[in-house]
Formats: C-alpha cells, structure tokens, sequence
C-alpha cells in the first residue's frame, strides 16, 4: 500500500512539470490584431544586469522602456523579461527587434546590446471582411 502511495505522489508532480519559456525556439514570425495592446517579452542573462529595452520596429528605435523579470534563469543562464502592455501596432507587415541596457559600472555610462533577432509581424484587423451573403431570394 505504500508504494502506491508513493507512485500517486509522483504522478502530479511529473504532470505539472513546465518548460521554461526560454527553452523553447524563438519565433520568427507572430500575427497581432490592430488596436490591441501587446507586451514585449524576451529572454536575457539576469548577470547582465539588463535595466531598460529599445524597442525597434521597422528599424526605428523607441524611447527606453522598463522591464520586468518574469521567471528566473534556466539552465542557459536566461531569464523571462517583460515590458509593460502598451505596444500596439498599426495595419500591415512589421519588423521588431529588443535590445537591452546596462551601466557598465555603479554610476557608469549606460550601453546598449546588439539587436534580437527579428520578429516579422502581421498586424490584422480583428474581424476580416464578411463574405458576400448567399441571396435566397424576396418574398411578399
């Protein structure tokens, strides 16, 4: 009886077993709705000590925004960043890259990072054109 218990015990604990957000492959490509906020999410060595992230799409940089850590570190030394819900995107095709900031030493310069990977994005309306209706005819 004991070691059934046991087994039941380690059941759940293998089920809620997650992947780290980091682990998995990075996107290249993601479809938004116009009119939407999004938030910036990313993964960055926390021994970095990141403080801010540019956003850039289509190539123009934004002002620096904050970041929050999400998750710690996984095995790779990554951690989940995120930035506050205020991207929105307007109609059409779009390319967004992060890079992120530190100060190099207590009360130094700060210094940007090279850019992410690209994301080419998919701004869409959130209800496509309806469809022509299928006439049945008039009636009296």
């Amino acid at each position: 009886m004991k070691l059934l218990t046991f087994m039941l015990l380690l059941i759940p604990a293998t089920l809620s077993a997650q992947t780290h957000p980091c682990d998995a492959a990075a996107p290249t490509t993601a479809i938004v709705v116009v009119g939407t906020s999004y938030k910036v999410q990313f993964c960055a060595k926390p021994a970095e000590a990141p403080e801010a992230f540019t956003v850039y799409l289509n190539g123009v940089a934004s002002d620096l925004r904050p970041l929050t850590l999400v998750t710690a570190a996984n095995a790779a030394g990554l951690a989940f960043y995120e930035g506050p819900r205020e991207m929105s995107f307007p109609r059409g095709l779009h390319s967004l890259q992060v890079t992120i900031w530190n100060t190099q030493y207590v009360g130094g310069p700060s210094q940007e990072s090279a850019k992410s990977n690209p994301l080419a994005l998919s701004a869409v309306d959130s209800l496509p054109i309806p469809t022509a209706p299928k006439l049945i005819g008039v009636a009296r």
